[in-house]
């Protein structure tokens, strides 16, 4: 089993952080990122975590639904109950019900997809996208981008302030 250094342990609790929740974050992070799902075993060696420890952190996240087991092919996945909080990211902020007529007017007049997102930190979060068809769907899940990685984020640098776009890009190697 792998053991944080004291020091980690002394700095995460100084920061107000809860180790548990982090791994359990970490771990749905991680599931998020791969089709198909993840063995236990590939999960916990990713995470630097015991297969036990994994497991456990996974199995509280299965009773509240944020994660699956799938028994077919011996993987854990994302559950419903993260996609329905992923979900309400957009309605809690009310972006969604001024941002879709603006955006499906916009992918229909230019024949193009619109991809609605948020800055969150110093990344972007795509939230929705309108297609010329006047389908409109959630964003794929997928990783926040660095804001200046993607279109969207630079469009988003584009409308603030000098001092905030120099914030935001940290003064040091962009991604």
């Amino acid at each position: 089993m792998t053991k944080a250094p004291v020091n980690a342990i002394q700095d995460a609790a100084v920061q107000g952080k809860v180790r548990a929740v982090e791994r359990a974050l970490r771990l749905l992070e991680r599931l998020a990122g791969v089709s198909g799902g993840m063995r236990l075993g590939e999960l916990a060696k990713a995470e630097r975590l015991s297969p036990a420890t994994c497991l456990r952190l996974l199995t509280t996240m299965q009773e509240r639904g944020f994660v699956r087991f799938d028994g077919a092919s011996g993987g854990w996945m994302v559950g419903g109950a993260a996609l329905h909080v992923g979900a309400n990211v957009g309605a809690t902020r009310k972006i969604m019900n001024i941002a879709d007529p603006v955006a499906r007017q916009l992918s229909a007049a230019r024949g193009l997809p619109v991809n609605i997102g948020i800055l969150e930190g110093r990344s972007v979060t795509f939230l929705y996208r309108a297609t010329p068809n006047g389908a409109a769907t959630t964003a794929p899940p997928q990783q926040p981008l660095p804001v200046n990685c993607s279109a969207i984020g630079k469009a988003i640098l584009s409308g603030l302030p000098l001092p905030e776009v120099g914030t935001l890009l940290g003064g040091g190697r962009l991604a």
